[in-house]
């Protein structure tokens, strides 16, 4: 059976699915997955949200590199031809967090560990895509200069004297992820600038200030959440 590559297939979504329902589909897709009726670990759990503990587990940090190269592709698509799914995308998973943080943890019986380790696992993977969409690696999609390395700035900069023009252009070309090395995947996770983030209309202080309000509000309650996850974002 022939399988069309991924951007083929991603190309073939955005030019047939209405852009409303489409992006609908695709946030239900990504973050809360199908409600299968069950009491599982994994329940509601979204695409974003890797299901084999054994390929993706949560103490390794290539779990979660492995796991945003799944859906790259399709998301970085997406959100070209789309303008409005980053900004959509964002603020439901930061709505999700806060959802999953409020669950009560309940007893310790077998079940609710269970539900409890789902709960842990959704946040873990959710909080590193919320990093991910402020992240160079995701804007570079937009602004090919995100992707110049530090080693690669000494390297343009001496093209540059040089008045080499067709190298410069090269080194701003995105390297294949797949063979960024640990030293660059840790550079392209950092935030991108500030102008980055505000050409791109993302509603950061929106969400920031959401997050500190529910933090502050569960200051002091008898039955505070420790609202881990929410307040690494906001570090």
């Amino acid at each position: 059976v022939f399988l069309p590559p991924p951007k083929e297939c991603a190309q073939e979504y955005i030019t047939t699915i209405p852009i409303d329902s489409g992006m609908q589909i695709l946030l239900s897709y990504f973050i809360h997955g199908v409600d299968d009726g069950t009491t599982t670990t994994y329940a509601n759990r979204g695409a974003f949200i890797p299901g084999s503990i054994t390929s993706f587990p949560m103490h390794k940090d290539d779990s979660i590199w492995k796991n945003q190269l799944r859906w790259s592709m399709l998301l970085h698509t997406v959100c070209t031809a789309w303008t409005g799914f980053a900004y959509a995308l964002l603020v439901n998973i930061v709505d999700y967090i806060l959802v999953l943080e409020e669950e009560e943890e309940g007893d310790y019986s077998e079940e609710e560990a269970m539900k409890q380790a789902g709960r842990d696992r959704k946040l873990h993977f959710l909080s590193s895509w919320v990093k991910y969409l402020v992240s160079r690696e995701f804007h570079s999609i937009f602004d090919s200069t995100l992707a110049l390395f530090p080693h690669d700035d000494a390297n343009n900069n001496k093209n540059a004297s040089a008045g080499d023009g067709s190298k410069i252009d090269l080194l701003r070309k995105r390297k294949r992820c797949r063979q960024w090395t640990r030293k660059e995947r840790e550079f392209m996770s950092q935030p991108a600038p500030f102008t980055s983030l505000k050409w791109a209309r993302l509603p950061l202080m929106s969400l920031c200030g959401r997050l500190r309000q529910v933090i502050t509000t569960d200051v002091g309650c008898d039955d505070a959440r420790t609202r881990t996850t929410s307040k690494s974002l906001l570090a």
